[in-house]
């Protein structure tokens, strides 16, 4: 947001609430864990429709990757590993009831379903799993300037 502001009377302004001193709290505890949320693009396409969903899932992978790009470009100290998250079902009903879902996803076109959704097989592993993509972020140090 800073960077697409070109001078200093567009700089917009940004509040963070925080109990003490910035990530001093549980945001700097838990860290971050990002996720392209499956679940949550399939209900926006049932309520709102194939658009409106992919652009959702469009969004939370672009925010997945807009957190890797200030991160490095600002050399900030933390842990950020740019990695998979997998869903993992051990009950067979579940686990074809989510394939299914995948499956639709991908037949009406969520673009993020098609390029970032892995489904791997039980003859793979030993349950049936979903692959997304994912970030994990962990700050670790005083951040203040």
């Amino acid at each position: 947001m800073l960077q697409s502001c070109s001078d200093a009377s567009s700089t917009p302004s940004i509040t963070i609430l925080e109990a003490r001193q910035l990530c001093s709290g549980a945001t700097g505890r838990n860290g971050g864990h990002l996720k392209l949320a499956v679940l949550r693009v399939s209900r926006v396409l049932r309520e709102h429709g194939v658009e409106a969903a992919n652009e959702i899932g469009n969004f939370h992978v672009k925010q997945i990757r807009a957190m890797k790009e200030v991160v490095d470009k600002e050399g900030l100290d933390c842990d950020f590993l740019l990695t998979r998250s997998f869903d993992v079902f051990m009950d067979e009903k579940q686990a074809r009831d989510e394939e299914r879902e995948i499956e639709y996803l991908r037949i009406v076109g969520i673009d993020v379903v098609r390029t970032e959704v892995d489904v791997l097989k039980k003859e793979h592993v030993e349950a049936v799993c979903q692959s997304f993509m994912s970030a994990l972020v962990f700050v670790h140090a005083d951040i203040r300037r």
